[in-house]
């Protein structure tokens, strides 16, 4: 906040439509000032702003909804963090963020407190989306019905393209013939015909199962490891499977005591439809000469000039 205070001082007025803007918005009573938007980025330091533009359109945006979703996660669910927790969380960002905080640290135009800003509506998803996953039983019903999910592991295959060829393979196989031979002679999966039918050979032999398509995942993550199983049909063709080593699923008790390991799982299911009910239910006012707050998508339509 102090970095806001500072920057108000380094800004020339906002011109839309020809007259100054103070109060660009408001967020059930809560104002979002010109600083809140102008603090996002180095750019809007000691230049005129047309809040008209594309660009503060975008930022204002991003700003209500950092602003909504923060304020209901609180109201909700008690959910809230402070400077300190953020300062802890950007000094051990979680793996699977650390990418993006770095493209941003890399940009020159994003400031500190955007980073922060940016960081704790993440801090915010994921705790949100941990509370659904244990409430709505998220965890327990994704492990029973897709544990492929929560499951890595060594997978090579034979695709052919009819059920029949499936089947002739899967008797030779019986009858004591090689798989990885038969994988190099017959499979149409020509990346993996060359290595006896293993997948995922550059990526290390344990693979996330989740990167496959689904009929096929979900038999290597339930398949008796060594036994061939098959065929199994997918929009590829048709498998016969080996599952040459396997890690997971993990237990239940196990999963839901470090949800937000597995956090990313509910981001489609549990945490987007409650974002946008928020968006739905949460009152937005928007200086018509800024623009129009559209609920439906959490954006800003343009003013009309």
């Amino acid at each position: 906040m102090r970095f806001a205070a500072v920057l108000v001082s380094l800004v020339l007025p906002v011109m839309a439509c020809g007259g100054p803007v103070d109060t660009l918005a408001t967020v059930e009573g809560v104002e979002i000032s010109l600083t809140d938007v102008t603090a996002l980025r180095v750019t809007y330091r000691g230049n005129s702003i047309d809040t008209t533009s594309d660009q503060f359109i975008s930022d204002l945006a991003y700003v209500i909804r950092q602003r909504l979703f923060v304020g209901t996660a609180k109201s909700q669910f008690d959910i809230s963090f402070s400077d300190d927790d953020v300062t802890a969380w950007l000094a051990s960002i979680p793996s699977r963020y650390v990418a993006n905080f770095e493209a941003m640290r890399s940009n020159p135009d994003t400031t500190d407190y955007a980073i922060r800003l940016v960081a704790k509506q993440q801090m915010v998803r994921d705790a949100v989306t941990k509370v659904l996953m244990l409430r709505e039983g998220f965890l327990k019903s994704t492990l029973r019905n897709a544990p492929e999910m929560f499951t890595r592991a060594c997978v090579s295959h034979i695709l052919v393209d009819t059920e029949s060829e499936a089947r002739a393979a899967l008797d030779r196989i019986r009858g004591g013939e090689d798989f990885s031979a038969l994988a190099t002679e017959l499979s149409t999966d020509s990346g993996s015909a060359e290595n006896g039918g293993r997948l995922g050979v550059d990526a290390g032999c344990l693979v996330d199962l989740s990167i496959f398509v689904t009929p096929f995942a979900y038999t290597a993550a339930v398949a008796e490891v060594g036994e061939v199983w098959g065929p199994v049909e997918t929009g590829f063709g048709f498998h016969l499977i080996r599952v040459e080593e396997r890690e997971g699923p993990p237990l239940l008790e196990d999963l839901e005591a470090d949800a937000i390991d597995y956090v990313h799982l509910a981001f489609g299911s549990l945490y987007e439809p409650w974002a946008l009910d928020q968006l739905a239910s949460v009152h937005v006012e928007v200086d018509p000469l800024v623009g129009t707050w559209s609920a439906s998508t959490g954006s800003l339509l343009p003013p009309d000039v």
